[in-house]
């Protein structure tokens, strides 16, 4: 990085807060000794709970081993992608749609005239 002025006093600056941040942390570490020192037989545990996160394993009741990749469990057409319920994965955004919509149109046109054209033979 060039060694300008702006650079050298924004370096300065940020020491001079480090050392100022670092005077109130050593404040709050020795008050927190303190503490801990006058209340030894209360534990971490009583102080806070502690909860499993909602996605987590453990709480939905899975064995631990399960952790490979979450897979929808709607089935969906491979061709359309749609569900049973004729609704689009939420990956795909709306010009997507338009998109696939359009291009699976274009191929029931073709299949459409095929079946025309055989007719007439």
């Amino acid at each position: 990085m060039a060694k300008s002025i702006r650079s050298k006093r924004k370096r300065m600056l940020r020491n001079i807060k480090r050392e100022r941040y670092a005077k109130k942390d050593l404040e709050k570490l020795k008050e927190m000794v303190a503490l801990a020192e006058k209340d030894k037989d209360t534990e971490m545990k009583e102080l806070y709970t502690v909860t499993e996160p909602l996605g987590s394993a453990k709480s939905a009741g899975e064995p631990s081993g399960s952790d490979g990749m979450d897979v929808d469990k709607k089935s969906r057409d491979p061709k359309t992608l749609r569900d049973e319920n004729g609704h689009y994965p939420v990956w795909m955004n709306s010009r997507r749609v338009k998109k696939h919509k359009k291009r699976l149109q274009g191929m029931a046109k073709k299949k459409d005239n095929k079946q025309k054209s055989k007719k007439k033979r």
